[in-house]
């Protein structure tokens, strides 16, 4: 779509969307990663697929970024760097877990047990073989090889030998399992119910299971008795003490915070990208920003980061009052950050400075600048401040939340875990903005 010749705004969306998908995926690539946390993992057969599938499925993922962004992605367009891609996601992510899961129900399904060894194996020569294949093709593609080019210069003859040599490998691989679970149906040993040692309910039925899953319906009994350490009310039952309860809360928001660095990450990437290449377009875009009202807004998210942290401080003690008040005075804060930002808007569209909508400049807006250029400078302006202020109206409500739960006095000195990630949430956003006003402000032209 990048090299289509569309317009600047269609090709900006489609970057900004393919670059949103990033983030669903990722949040799930930390959710499987940190469900091994202290775990008790056995590198059986199953194990090494799902490993093998993260891996693969994240390679491909970061890879997605190259082609979301509009530079890179007309230099790798329609190239082997695409292929790679594309099969890094939907056959080493989607078979490795396909495979995954049938080694897992293999046991469940036929009520025979496949030699252990074997897969482990092919686990191996398939994620080598894969691998064999397609990483070449990454560097094919950034050295400009075309995809569906049955002929190439003599330069790319050793990665597309080694393409071809791993997609041997990786036919032996595939061919492995096929072997040994056809095998296993005759003559594997009889699994029993249950050989994982799992916990489930479903493997506490016969393997195979009947047509009613359950010969007869199973009791199930109640949780032994809470110890004293499960006695507090804040605590959950899945948590062995609060302070486990609060390590995990924090490092849920941490992983969460991660996969919002890489969102903006990849959106400071672009816009310095285009900065490069567009300069005079961004540098009179920039002079037209409001540097006294940025550095308002700057330090309003300051006051408000002190604020947050001293309610965190006040949770901590148990000071109900104080952390109402300072609770309070953050969200304020915050709404008189984004009323500082409706002004800033609302100048731009009586200016004719709105891409898209009302973009009319002047010859004096413009300060000698092509016109495309500094309304791409507007729409990296508009949307990255947006998202900004986006991220800013979800703490304001997370903060809300935090106060009304304070006011019934569900917020204790024991339980004010929520308190804590919700201060973590809304001092990212802040730190971001600490970003977002020297790279859109300061440094686009009015200093050097």
């Amino acid at each position: 779509m990048f090299v289509s010749s569309q317009s600047v705004y269609a090709g900006f969306i489609f970057s900004a969307l393919s670059f949103a998908v990033a983030i669903p995926s990722a949040i799930k690539v930390f959710n499987w990663t940190a469900t091994l946390y202290k775990g008790s993992i056995s590198y059986q057969a199953p194990m090494l697929y799902a490993l093998g599938f993260i891996g693969l499925f994240t390679m491909g993922g970061l890879t997605g970024l190259f082609l979301a962004s509009l530079a890179t992605d007309v230099h790798l367009h329609d190239t082997y760097f695409v292929i790679a891609h594309f099969h890094y996601i939907m056959v080493g992510g989607a078979v490795m877990a396909y495979l995954g899961g049938i080694h897992f129900w293999w046991p469940k399904i036929t009520g025979r047990l496949y030699h252990d060894g074997w897969a482990r194996f092919a686990a191996l020569v398939i994620f080598v073989g894969f691998n064999l294949t397609f990483f070449p093709q990454y560097m094919l593609g950034y050295l400009g090889m075309p995809r569906r080019y049955a002929v190439y210069p003599a330069e790319f003859q050793v990665l597309n030998v080694m393409s071809s040599a791993g997609a041997s490998i990786l036919g032996v691989g595939y061919l492995i399992p096929f072997v040994y679970l056809l095998w296993s149906i005759r003559y594997g040993p009889v699994a029993g119910s249950n050989p994982w040692s799992a916990k489930g309910l479903e493997w506490e039925t016969p393997s195979p299971p009947p047509t009613d899953n359950f010969e007869a319906t199973p009791i199930t009994s109640p949780l032994a008795a809470p110890s004293a350490r499960h006695l507090s009310p804040a605590l959950h039952h899945q948590f062995e003490d609060i302070e486990q309860q609060r390590d995990a809360g924090n490092f849920g928001m941490w992983v969460f915070l991660a996969t919002e660095m890489l969102f903006f990450g990849g959106v400071f990437t672009g816009y310095i990208m285009y900065r490069s290449l567009y300069y005079p377009g961004f540098a009179a875009g920039s002079h037209g920003l409001e540097v006294n009202l940025g550095a308002a807004m700057t330090f309003v998210l300051l006051a408000s980061s002190f604020t947050m942290a001293m309610a965190v401080h006040a949770a901590r003690a148990g000071r109900r009052g104080m952390l109402l008040g300072l609770l309070f005075a953050t969200i304020l804060l915050g709404i008189a950050f984004l009323g500082m930002k409706f002004t800033e808007y609302s100048h731009k569209w009586h200016e004719q400075m709105v891409p898209g909508l009302n973009f009319h400049p002047s010859l004096t807006e413009l300060r000698g600048a092509p016109e495309h250029a500094v309304e791409l400078f507007l729409c990296f302006y508009f949307f990255m401040t947006g998202l900004h202020a986006l991220h800013m109206i979800i703490g304001i409500g997370l903060l809300s939340v935090m106060a009304i739960l304070a006011w019934r006095g569900r917020i204790s000195c024991e339980h004010y875990n929520r308190v804590e990630v919700s201060g973590l949430y809304w001092h990212f956003v802040d730190i971001i903005w600490i970003y977002l006003f020297p790279l859109l402000y300061l440094i686009g032209g009015r200093y050097k």
